[in-house]
């Protein structure tokens, strides 16, 4: 079975999918338990193996469109680190074809932050000419409640943005292949189709990604007083030192899942 290379054509056309058949073979390419040997005594990834194979699980599934997106949006914070790793995994494809790194943002989201923050991401995006750009992809860890998400997703649309959202772990069900979204999310008739447009490594309430909210060693945090679309930089010994091993960490990961592709 062959896999399907290249954005759709028009917005309203699915990502591609990939067959777990293909997904199931790639997976056998990674020992996990070797590569988790390999991390950072305090990685989240050494503590729970099943957060790797998700991870790896939406690595193979992002591979047709990863290296084609306009712009990788990382929701910030904990997004931060899922984000270096597919951007680095994307450049590694582009350099392939002599094409320039992909242009990264690091935005802080949150549903429950004030309405005047969420019209310095609105201002961000436009005069960043994100609606005119092409597709781009929103990176986030994990989807629990999915409020911030959601806020996103209604951004993007208002806007006339072409989006893709990413998560390692999404929390809300999945039946017949379809997202079911959580009692919480009232969505507008027009967000209704916007659902498909996420993927994830995996899926239901008891996913391992959980662990990932709040991961430790992005070296930023939301700061809730300031009304700048980007995190503010932690600036401690301790947290530059977390820091450092974060990277470290990303490093041998995209190293390891290099081996996914193609």
């Amino acid at each position: 079975m062959s896999e399907q290379i290249g954005l759709p054509t028009n917005e309203n056309e699915k990502h591609p999918e990939v067959a777990q058949e293909i997904i199931d073979t790639k997976l056998s390419r990674i020992d996990f338990e070797a590569l988790r040997k390999r991390l950072s005594e305090d990685s989240v990834f050494l503590k729970v193996e099943a957060i790797l194979r998700a991870l790896a699980t939406l690595v193979i599934k992002l591979e047709p469109t990863l290296p084609n997106y306009t712009a990788l949006l990382s929701d910030e914070t904990s997004g931060r680190t899922i984000t270096l790793i597919l951007r680095k995994l994307a450049n590694q494809i582009r350099a392939q074809t002599k094409r320039p790194p992909v242009d990264t943002y690091f935005l802080v989201g949150g549903y429950h932050r004030a309405e005047n923050h969420d019209d310095s991401i609105r201002n961000f995006l436009v005069q960043n000419n994100l609606d005119k750009k092409g597709k781009v992809l929103l990176v986030t860890e994990s989807i629990q409640s999915g409020l911030s998400v959601l806020n996103f997703i209604r951004m993007f649309k208002q806007l006339g943005i072409d989006f893709e959202v990413a998560t390692v772990s999404l929390a809300p069900g999945v039946e017949n292949g379809q997202i079911v979204p959580p009692a919480n999310w009232i969505l507008e008739p027009d967000l209704q189709g916007e659902i498909d447009k996420i993927y994830y490594g995996e899926a239901g309430n008891d996913s391992a990604g959980r662990h990932l909210h709040r991961i430790a060693g992005s070296g930023v945090a939301k700061g809730y007083n300031n009304l700048s679309p980007h995190p503010v930089p932690l600036i401690s010994d301790n947290y530059k030192k977390k820091v450092i091993s974060t990277r470290e960490d990303i490093n041998v990961i995209v190293e390891e899942f290099s081996k996914l592709l193609g």
